[in-house]
């Protein structure tokens, strides 16, 4: 019992530090966020949604090939995140690689349209 409390307060505390993440990245601060977003993956190792976030603050600031690993996460522990494969694509596009990037937004494509969303 004590281990499935712990479980939920971590989980709680690291989506705390990804809404804080979430909110300094909205307010342009990208380096504050990509390190809100790291503690919300040391505290959640499989945190998909941290790892596309944080991510997409490295693109912002053309860190693109740590973007793509990030990305990579993302898509490891949830592989329906369409929009992760989205943001890849465009990080790919950015460095040159419109091929890698043509796949990852068929992909992206193919996951929006088997479940609806982007």
């Amino acid at each position: 019992m004590n281990d499935i409390k712990a479980t939920e307060s971590n989980r709680k505390e690291a989506e705390a530090f990804y809404n804080d993440g979430n909110a300094k990245a909205d307010a342009g601060n990208y380096q504050a966020a990509i390190e809100d977003y790291d503690q919300a993956i040391n505290i959640d190792p499989k945190f998909a949604e941290a790892y596309h976030s944080r991510g997409i603050a490295k693109a912002a600031t053309s860190n693109y090939q740590a973007a793509i690993e990030d990305y990579d996460q993302a898509t490891w522990f949830n592989p329906g995140l369409a929009k992760a494969y989205y943001d890849r694509g465009l990080a790919w596009a950015a460095l040159g690689d419109h091929q890698a990037a043509k796949a990852d937004y068929s992909l992206a494509i193919d996951i929006a349209d088997a479940f609806g969303t982007l």
